[in-house]
């Protein structure tokens, strides 16, 4: 049994046969609570084989979260998979809203690939707009992104 506490989030993982399981004892989202009963929720399993790197997170309001991003994966489906509070991302990465968008800290915005035109449309729409705002479903986890930080903007 691992256990990880980053910032609010405490959260337990066990692997058995490669299954992981999510317990959620109480996560606190601004000034709302959300209690639940200590009850499982399964996330994608994750193979031994499968490389991960570290993302961290930080929300408008200071708090920081480290995940464990899985390589391949876009960066939004890591996110929403670990239940990241402020990664809305309404259209499961169909690239069709906003609501996965985050603000890519100075040092690592020019180390991801080039946004195509259907995300910058896509970006002309989010809630809070950013010289280095991107949509979290088009950026694909790399080895290379070992350590990127991105900001979750106040509202999605």
């Amino acid at each position: 049994m691992v256990v990880r506490r980053c910032c609010n989030f405490l959260w337990l993982e066990y692997s058995l046969l490669g299954l992981s399981l999510l317990d959620i004892g109480r996560l606190d989202v601004g000034l709302m609570t959300l209690e639940t009963s200590f009850k499982s929720m399964p996330v994608r399993s994750r193979s031994l084989s499968e490389k991960c790197v570290k993302v961290k997170f930080k929300s408008y309001q200071g708090e920081c979260y480290e995940i464990d991003a899985t390589v391949g994966l876009s960066l939004m489906k890591s996110a929403t998979s670990q239940a990241l509070a402020g990664i809305v991302a309404e259209c499961g990465g169909a690239l069709s809203c906003a609501t996965c968008h985050v603000h890519v800290d100075e040092e690592w915005f020019d180390k991801l690939p080039a946004a195509k035109q259907s995300e910058l449309t896509m970006l002309e729409f989010a809630a809070e707009p950013h010289p280095r705002g991107r949509l979290s479903c088009q950026i694909k986890i790399t080895e290379a992104l070992d350590g990127l930080s991105v900001l979750i903007p106040d509202s999605q």
